[in-house]
């Protein structure tokens, strides 16, 4: 049974009147071919997971992927096509995201908690989970603005995976935390996996890809190029790259 499945997804961008300074020299030639300069930031997207599979998205900078996941996760609407997911989802696209500086970490546990959807019983039950897996010691009770990113890290992804998902759209974001915090987060998701999880993950890296992933999705300048098996991708990803 699928899990999850794309039918011919599109994402047009929005036209806006007023340009940043980026956009600005990018456009400064309209003529002039870019491939941050397309109409859609994705095009005629098809793909399908099966219970327990997991995916790598590989890309160029500006190919779509996080457009992808952000679509995924609900948190932009696509121009059309059909989503179709079958499970609870957690999303880590941006680890600041819900989290408010000025309080402290213990506090944003339950402000953290109850944006991705955690009712307050259960983050009340779920508290010593999250502090312990996050070993922020008595900097629980500083103010996140005095955080380091992979402390940061630490606290969202402590809160996060108590919300016991069936998929995981994830967006490179533990690439900021230390050695350490990587390998307790990668033993949390091969258990993940191994209980039938699936995990949608954007990443450069083809160690971790192999790793935690058997199908890969390729986007180039926002359409689908491959979506099969983890090993193919890998080898056609270093081509494109080339």
């Amino acid at each position: 049974m699928d899990i999850l499945k794309v039918k011919k997804l599109h994402k047009k961008f929005e036209k806006r009147l007023v340009l940043g300074l980026k956009e600005f020299f990018i456009n400064i030639n309209k003529n002039q071919y870019s491939k941050f300069n397309r109409k859609s930031a994705l095009s005629d997207l098809n793909f399908n997971l099966k219970k327990g599979d997991s995916m790598a998205i590989f890309g160029h900078n500006g190919s779509g992927k996080s457009t992808l996941l952000s679509i995924l996760s609900n948190t932009i609407v696509p121009s059309s096509g059909e989503i179709f997911i079958n499970g609870n989802t957690s999303s880590m696209l941006d680890l600041s995201s819900g989290i408010e500086l000025d309080l402290s970490g213990y506090e944003n546990i339950f402000l953290y908690g109850s944006i991705v959807g955690k009712p307050y019983s259960h983050i009340k039950r779920d508290l010593d989970e999250i502090i312990q897996f996050s070993e922020l010691g008595s900097a629980i009770h500083n103010q996140v603005k005095t955080y380091s990113s992979g402390m940061l890290a630490r606290l969202a992804f402590s809160i996060i995976k108590t919300t016991e998902p069936d998929i995981f759209f994830i967006d490179e974001v533990f690439s900021v935390g230390d050695i350490n915090f990587r390998k307790k987060c990668n033993d949390y998701f091969q258990a993940f996996r191994k209980n039938y999880g699936s995990i949608v993950f954007v990443t450069h890296n083809l160690d971790e890809a192999k790793m935690f992933c058997n199908k890969s999705l390729i986007l180039n300048e926002g359409k689908q190029v491959f979506f099969g098996q983890i090993d193919e991708g890998i080898k056609k990803y270093k081509k494109i790259m080339s």
